[in-house]
């Protein structure tokens, strides 16, 4: 990097931080939560594949989550995230890192492990909630268009206004099943500027919250077909979100572990020269549909700092959302 895009890149920080002599524009509402029912929405460019923890206590469900509820209190940048990206997992190339430096994951292994002695009936329960709690989950990060409401909140000093802007939804693997198979049966890249589909993605709600994908179709013409939807001008003028740096902040594991319930550091404790929990992958309990995400990035990208993301309690596979 020369000396001048290194001064650009300074210049870049001091203004994102809010110094430099110029006011701090914030955006807000960008993190998209999927309502019940329909939700049209138009992905744009590439997605992001992420393997998420949600490591929090959860009280609309009864659940004391996996760290202490103390830990996620205070500044934004000391405390611990709801929804925390896997370490072994390379956000930046997409893949495995190949390594067992995750305090979750190995839980996740333990539990597995135990399970697979054939544990008593109460032990067997406890494992198997462990399992589910600790496992990966994946999910994709993608620029969309919210048909239904496509502002999001613009501040700029005490300024605060509504504009147009692409928001970043998180897909679970449930409802990127059926977008994959749209994709596959109609040969189109759904997330083209020009050529691409909006999607319906219906949010239902049976014994969990359930997802389904269609893409929306053209009435006009018989048969019906899908209907292209090329972006407008002030669509293609709209800033995309970095994915990485919006979902790739990287929590201090330290902190993620010290802040574990005392049970299950005494899990870790217990396991912590064991070779075989600590390298061999647990087969986890039967759980619902995984959901996106964050990837762990090589160099941890910086926090947002507008928007912050969390799990809904309500619904913990339903990705992040936005909370003001």
């Amino acid at each position: 990097m020369g000396i001048k895009d290194k001064m650009r890149a300074v210049r870049a920080r001091q203004e994102k931080d809010g110094r430099g002599g110029r006011q701090f524009t914030n955006l807000r509402d960008i993190f998209f939560d999927w309502q019940e029912g329909d939700n049209i929405v138009r992905f744009i460019g590439d997605f992001l594949e992420v393997k998420t923890h949600f490591i929090a206590p959860a009280p609309k469900r009864g659940d004391r989550g996996l760290c202490n509820g103390e830990a996620f209190k205070g500044d934004y940048n000391e405390k611990l995230q709801m929804v925390i990206n896997c370490p072994d997992w390379d956000i930046e190339k997409e893949e495995s890192k190949g390594t067992h430096d995750c305090p979750i994951c190995k839980l996740n292994r333990i539990a597995g492990a135990i399970l697979a002695d054939n544990p008593n009936d109460e032990e067997k329960e406890t494992f198997k909630a462990l399992a589910s709690a600790t496992r990966a989950r994946t999910s994709l990060k993608w620029n969309m268009i919210d048909r239904n409401n496509p502002y999001i909140t613009k501040k700029e000093g005490d300024h605060e206004e509504k504009i147009f802007g692409f928001k970043i939804a998180t897909v679970g693997m449930e409802a990127f099943s059926d977008i994959e198979g749209i994709v596959d049966q109609t040969g189109m890249d759904i997330s083209d500027d020009d050529e691409g589909l909006d999607i319906i993605v219906t949010k239902t709600k049976k014994a969990r919250w359930e997802y389904s994908a269609k893409a929306a179709m053209d009435m006009s013409v018989k048969p019906p077909t899908c209907k292209m939807t090329p972006l407008t001008e002030e669509e293609h003028a709209a800033e995309r979100h970095r994915l990485l740096e919006r979902c790739g902040r990287q929590s201090d594991m330290q902190k993620v572990t010290d802040a574990l319930h005392p049970d299950y550091l005494e899990y870790l404790e217990l396991n912590a020269d064991d070779d075989e929990v600590a390298s061999e992958p647990a087969a986890p309990a039967p759980t619902p549909e995984p959901t996106p995400e964050p990837k762990a990035p090589a160099e941890a990208a910086p926090a947002p700092t507008s928007d912050e993301e969390e799990e809904d309690d309500d619904d913990p596979l339903a990705g992040t959302q936005k909370k003001s």
